[in-house]
């Protein structure tokens, strides 16, 4: 039950509405893609301090 500013009521059924999930942009989708193609990198960064270390010794 409701009532407006004039004293005006109403009934009405309880209804629930359900708004999808919150899909990624195409930006955070390239992203994405780019830092599963090139995770390598900060392994090759990590074996290239190991091998640098092991040179100075």
């Amino acid at each position: 039950v409701t009532k407006d500013k004039h004293g005006n009521m109403t009934k009405s059924p309880d209804r629930t509405i359900l708004t999808p999930k919150e899909s990624e942009t195409v930006l955070q989708k390239i992203i994405k893609v780019l830092e599963e193609t090139f995770s390598w990198v900060s392994n090759l960064k990590d074996y290239l301090n190991k091998k640098v270390k092991s040179i100075r010794k």
